[in-house]
């Protein structure tokens, strides 16, 4: 059963939902968080910096991306919550469907009421605060619950809800797997969960006991699909890069490589002269190489290279459990059932399979239960019937070409998974419609009541004639 206090914290959030309905409310708790953002981000950079030993100058461009989506729903908001209407010129309406011509339709976006926000440890400010932005610019009151994984942030992230925005409508709570399963017990109008597969699991469950309609964002294995015809240089360049961005650990990151078998060789040195580029030689000491978030997650990488069956061709060897360093590697696998290609890696562990044919790299994908229906597909090729062919046979949540990442940080494209990968999108306008009902109104003149009654019972032949004529639309 649920703690009393959490019992207490949800019944004052439902009680704060129609302060938290007014626009203008929503404008100015919107702007809180743009000053919050403006004015705390050398404290964020130093806190992450602390969870992740990531460098705050790759901090400092997510809350760049933060402010970026922010601006765009802050902006937008009134264009985003716009009434969509139709019904007002009776005889065009009445050529173009005869039911409803003399009635007034109208589509309006409402709150859903009190949502529950799981952040995750990884990029702890985006993927905690983004999904935060759209709640409140729907009119929702929330309960946000950063990552303990990520304790620094978690907490930093914590203080500053109280400090900047309303604490009748918006909450945040730190605690570990306990705090979630009692969260998880009370009755919310949506529940959004970034994180891993297992844990959405836990959530779609407890969901279900209420019926209450979830958003999951998780990850799962995103293919860099190669194709001949790419510049093979620069395509290494961005998936070296991709692959150590935050030591790997990111749901968007390259998981593997599937490449020609004749471009291979070539594929793998110009990825180690990148890494050589972007690190040094000895990449233990580079401030730019981020670590592994802690000892379990260390374990299950060292783990993974231990028992691959592939050939490691580049590191696999530098290891510091105390510093929870392990240095890029690069594994050429020829099987899927490699354990390397069982799950997501989520770390600096690039597995690359040559592939004969590029049917057979896109049959690999989508005939292979753990790979099918990634998070995110990334081609690269000079070709645009490749990438047709690709994308016409490889179901994804997003796709990027000739690009890594970068796609996450627009706020007009919406971001979110397919099948295993996640349900639902958000981002921009997505995360103010995610948060949101589409509720649909008619609105009928009591004088089209005589019309309208040759629906009524006793049935006639001209009855029906008549009701023909009114709903029955050209195909």
């Amino acid at each position: 059963m649920a703690d009393s206090v959490y019992v207490d914290l949800h019944k004052q959030l439902k009680t704060a939902i129609p302060k938290a309905r007014n626009i203008a409310f929503r404008e100015s708790q919107l702007q809180q968080l743009a000053l919050l953002l403006k004015e705390q981000e050398e404290a964020l950079c130093s806190a992450v910096y602390k969870d992740l030993k990531r460098p705050p100058s790759q901090t400092a461009l997510e809350i760049t991306t933060a402010i970026n989506d922010l601006k765009d729903i802050k902006k937008n908001l009134r264009k985003y919550l716009k009434t969509e209407r139709k019904g007002t010129g009776w005889l065009l309406d009445y050529v173009r469907d005869p039911a409803f011509a003399f009635d007034s339709q109208e589509v309006r976006l409402e709150p859903l009421g009190t949502v529950l926000i799981f952040g995750a440890w990884n990029v702890p400010i985006v993927l905690t605060l983004q999904p935060l932005f759209g709640a409140i610019a729907a009119g929702n009151t929330v309960l946000l619950k950063p990552s303990e994984q990520a304790p620094n942030t978690a907490h930093l992230l914590e203080a500053l809800i109280s400090q900047y925005l309303d604490v009748d409508c918006y909450k945040a709570i730190v605690g570990g797997p306990e705090v979630g399963a009692a969260l998880l017990e009370l009755e919310w109008n949506h529940i959004f969960y970034t994180g891993g597969a297992s844990i959405a699991r836990k959530v779609m469950e407890a969901a279900a006991r209420h019926l209450t309609p979830v958003t999951l964002e998780l990850g799962g294995k995103s293919p860099a699909v190669i194709d001949k015809s790419c510049d093979l240089q620069k395509t290494a360049r961005m998936i070296a890069w991709a692959k150590t961005l935050n030591c790997g650990q990111l749901c968007v990151s390259v998981d593997y490589a599937l490449c020609p078998l004749s471009m291979l060789m070539e594929l793998i040195e110009y990825i180690k002269s990148a890494w050589n580029e972007f690190y040094g030689e000895d990449i233990q000491y580079s401030s730019d190489y981020s670590r592994i978030v802690n000892t379990t997650h260390f374990d299950r990488l060292v783990d993974l290279l231990n028992n691959t069956r592939g050939q490691i061709v580049y590191g696999g060897k530098q290891q510091n459990r105390d510093e929870l360093f392990i240095e890029p590697s690069i594994v050429v696998v020829s099987s899927l059932d490699d354990c390397l290609m069982k799950e997501e890696i989520f770390g600096p562990i690039l597995p690359i399979m040559p592939y004969e044919s590029l049917e057979q790299a896109c049959h690999w994908i989508v005939n292979t239960p753990v790979l099918e229906q990634p998070l995110v597909l990334y081609i690269f090729s000079n070709d645009s019937l490749v990438d047709e062919q690709v994308m016409e046979r490889v179901a994804s949540g997003g796709v990027s070409i000739n690009e890594v990442i970068s796609h996450v940080m627009s706020s007009w494209l919406p971001f979110g998974g397919i099948g295993k990968s996640g349900i639902g999108v958000y981002h921009g306008k997505y995360s103010v419609q995610v948060f949101s009902h589409a509720r649909a109104i008619l609105k009928r003149n009591f004088r089209m009541e005589p019309l309208v009654g040759i629906r009524y019972p006793p049935t006639t032949s001209r009855k029906n004639w008549l009701l023909g004529m009114l709903t029955r639309q050209k195909i």
